[in-house]
C-alpha cells in the first residue's frame, strides 16, 4: 500500500511528458510480456515469471499461465523461495510446487563401484561430481543399502524432499582375506612373509603376501600371491620331490625293518605312504612295516593298494608241516593280483604246483584248536572235488614240548608228551590281517575279475 502511494510522487517529480511516454513504455512491455494466456502457448521463462510479478498480474491470472503454459526452467525450493520474495502470491506457489522436481539423491562410496539398493531394491544411477546420482526417487523416508563382494553391507537411512538434492558418504569395510591349506602334504612347512603358518586357516588384510613351502621330501618353492578382500586362497603347492631324500628314508625304513624297530618302521612307513600313496615299492615296503607292527587298520588298505598296483607283498609267517607233528617251519605267502605262491615249497605242501590263481582259493578261515590259532586257507583240487588246506601261523609263535594227559573211554589215562602253542601278543591280529585282505569283498572281485579276464602271469 505504500508502494501504490509512493509512486505517484516520484512521477511527480518528472514533467508530464516524461511521464507520458514512461506510461507508453510500460504499456508497450506488457503487451509483449503479457499476451492474452488463452491464446498463447509459449513456455513461461524464468524472467518471464519475475515480470509478471514486478507488473503485479493477479495471483490466480499467473498460476493459471504456469499450469497451462508450464515453465522452461527447473523449479526447485530455492526458486520458489526467490519468487515468494519476489511477490509471488499463494496460487502461484502452488502451482509452482506442483512441478517440483522429484528429489535427487547422490550416494558417495568408499569403495566406489559399489552395488545400491533403495529400500531393498537395486537402482540405476548415474555418475555424478563425487558420486552415484540416484533419480527419481518419490519424496520421504528411505533405506540405502550398499555392497560389494569382500566388504561388510553398509546401510543408512535418508530423509529426502522434492526439488532437492541429498547426498550421503558411505565406507564399507573391508572382510579379512584368507589363506586356507588344500591336502596338507606331511611335515609341510608354510611361511608367510616370514611367519610360519599355524593351522590349516589363517586370516588376514587383503594384499600382496610372500608364501613359502618347505618339506622333508620335496624342494622349497616360493609364490607371491594377491589376496583380494573376503577371498578365501587354497594353498595347494605343486612341490618337487626330493629323490635324495626319498632314497634315505626308504633305506632307514628298511633299516628299522631288518632291526626288529616295528614302531620306527611303522612311523616311516606312513610318512611314506602319504607323500607317495601310488608307488608300488614305497606300498610294499611300507605294508610289510605295518604287518611286523600288528597295524592292521594300515596294513589292509596299504597292501591291498601295492597288490592292484600290480606289486607283490610278501608276509612272513609259519608253515605247519603236516606229516610231522610240531614242526613249524618259516615262509611267506605271496599274493599277487593274480596269484598266490608259498615259499619255500614242500613236496606235501597243498600249493606244490604253484602258482595259484586267486579264483582257485576256495575258503579263508581263522580257526581255534584246543589253544591253537591257526590262519586256513582252503584251495580248490583241480577236478573241483576237494579242497586242500593249508595252515598258517604267525611268525612269533612257538610249539614246546608239554606233559599232555588223554583218557582212553574214561577208563584209562594216557600221560605222553605234546605239543603246546606259545602265542605273541600281536599273533592273532596278524593273522587276521591276512585274512582281512584275502576275503576283503572289493578287492577280492577285482582280482577274480581280472583272472577270468585270461590274464596270465608274468
Amino acid at each position: 500500500m505504500r508502494e501504490t502511494i509512493r509512486e505517484p510522487r516520484r512521477l511527480a517529480r518528472y514533467p508530464a511528458t516524461t511521464q507520458a511516454f514512461a506510461l507508453i513504455a510500460i504499456a508497450a512491455f506488457m503487451s509483449l510480456v503479457i499476451p492474452a494466456f488463452g491464446a498463447d502457448s509459449t513456455v513461461l521463462t524464468l524472467g518471464e515469471l519475475r515480470s509478471l510479478l514486478l507488473v503485479g498480474q493477479p495471483d490466480d491470472e499467473v498460476a493459471a499461465a504456469i499450469r497451462t503454459r508450464g515453465v522452461a526452467f527447473d523449479v526447485d525450493r530455492d526458486v520458489i523461495s526467490d519468487l515468494r520474495r519476489r511477490g509471488a502470491g499463494n496460487a502461484t506457489i502452488a502451482a509452482l510446487s506442483a512441478r517440483l522436481a522429484a528429489p535427487t539423491l547422490i550416494v558417495t562410496t568408499t569403495p566406489a563401484d559399489c552395488e545400491i539398493l533403495i529400500d531393498d531394491q537395486a537402482v540405476r544411477s548415474t555418475a555424478s561430481s563425487g558420486g552415484r546420482r540416484i533419480s527419481p526417487l518419490s519424496e520421504g523416508s528411505h533405506l540405502v543399502l550398499v555392497r560389494k563382494a569382500g566388504y561388510r553391507d553398509g546401510s543408512k537411512r535418508v530423509q529426502v524432499r522434492a526439488g532437492e538434492v541429498t547426498r550421503i558418504e558411505m565406507t564399507l569395510q573391508a572382510l579379512p582375506a584368507a589363506f586356507e591349506l588344500g591336502e596338507s602334504l606331511p611335515g609341510l612347512e608354510v611361511m608367510i612373509n616370514g611367519k610360519q603358518m599355524s593351522g590349516r586357516r589363517v586370516e588376514l588384510p587383503a594384499g600382496v603376501y610372500e608364501v613359502h613351502f618347505s618339506g622333508p621330501l620335496f624342494r622349497p618353492a616360493t609364490q607371491q600371491i594377491s589376496l583380494s578382500p573376503g577371498e578365501t586362497y587354497i594353498l595347494d603347492p605343486q612341490l618337487e620331490t626330493d629323490f635324495d631324500a626319498v632314497a634315505r628314508l626308504r633305506e632307514e625304513m628298511r633299516s628299522a625293518i631288518d632291526q626288529g624297530s616295528q614302531e620306527k618302521s611303522a612311523k616311516l612307513a606312513k610318512q611314506l605312504v602319504r607323500y607317495f600313496p601310488d608307488d608300488s615299492e614305497v606300498l610294499v615296503t611300507a605294508a610289510h612295516a605295518f604287518f611286523l607292527d600288528d597295524d592292521k587298520a594300515s596294513f589292509v588298505p596299504t597292501a591291498k593298494a601295492a597288490i592292484l598296483h600290480g606289486a607283490r607283498v610278501r608276509l612272513p609267517v609259519l608253515h605247519r608241516h603236516r606229516a610231522i607233528e610240531g614242526t613249524l617251519r618259516d615262509s611267506n605267502l605271496v599274493i599277487s593280483k593274480d596269484w598266490i605262491v608259498f615259499e619255500p615249497l614242500e613236496a606235501n605242501c597243498p600249493m606244490a604246483r604253484p602258482p595259484y590263481p586267486v579264483g582257485e582259493l576256495a575258503s579263508v578261515a581263522l580257526r581255534k584248536e584246543g589253544g591253537y590259532l591257526w590262519l586256513e586257507l582252503g584251495f580248490r583240487r583241480p577236478d573241483g572235488r576237494k579242497e586242500e588246506v593249508l595252515r598258517l601261523a604267525d611268525r612269533g609263535t612257538t610249539l614246546r614240548p608239554a606233559a599232555k594227559e588223554k583218557s582212553l573211554g574214561g577208563v584209562m589215562n594216557i600221560r605222553y608228551t605234546g605239543f603246546v602253542m606259545e602265542l605273541r601278543p600281536g599273533a592273532e591280529r596278524s593273522l587276521e590281517s591276512i585274512r582281512t585282505l584275502l576275503t576283503d569283498s572289493t578287492f577280492r572281485n577285482r582280482m577274480e575279475a581280472e583272472v577270468t579276464d585270461g590274464n596270465q602271469p608274468e
